[in-house]
């Protein structure tokens, strides 16, 4: 016999796991982002403080949300993952979505906090830098997000990994990855 217990828990499940999503992603958004707005008004972080802060948030909404939604707080992880056959495809969409509005209010609670002067500065955001075109800019994206998605899956999904470090791992992963594209 079906309760309703069981019928609510089962409707919950899926959005608590895509609100964990959009939590996750809302905050590493926000501080990251929010650290490069420091470092640009402020200038006291420097570089590798924005890295640090990145990093961290990332490694910490890691951990914060692994349990619920598996961690993802990135629409590259979740594609992978996807492609990977690790997560369905109504999922993903969800977790996708999920991530870009976070990132959208995010972005919207920087312009709100930083004002009119952020917005010249794509709110946090990545920017080509002075001299580098489009194609090299692409080329350290793609290897970037490469090296993400591989150290997700090797410690997050691969089970012969060291899978309660993963959540670290990733920081650090962002935090270096911040330190080589700045």
């Amino acid at each position: 016999m079906v309760s309703i217990t069981n019928i609510i828990k089962d409707w919950f499940n899926p959005w608590r796991a895509y609100l964990a999503e959009f939590i996750g992603t809302f905050v590493f958004v926000f501080v990251s982002c929010g650290a490069v707005l420091s470092y640009i008004f402020y200038g006291e972080i420097g570089a590798a403080g924005v890295a640090v802060a990145g990093g961290f948030s990332y490694a910490t909404m890691m951990y914060a949300t692994v349990h619920i939604s598996g961690g993802h707080l990135n629409p590259a992880v979740t594609l992978a993952s996807w492609l990977a056959q690790k997560t369905s495809g109504a999922t993903a969409i969800f977790y996708v979505c999920a991530q870009i509005f976070a990132g959208i209010a995010a972005a919207g609670l920087l312009f709100y906090i930083f004002g009119q002067e952020a917005a010249e500065f794509s709110l946090g955001g990545p920017t080509l830098g002075t001299g580098t075109d489009i194609s090299r800019a692409l080329i350290v994206e793609i290897a970037l997000s490469a090296t993400g998605v591989f150290g997700f899956f090797a410690t997050m999904v691969d089970r012969r990994g060291p899978t309660s470090f993963g959540p670290l791992v990733m920081g650090l992963v962002v935090g270096a990855s911040w330190l080589v594209a700045l």
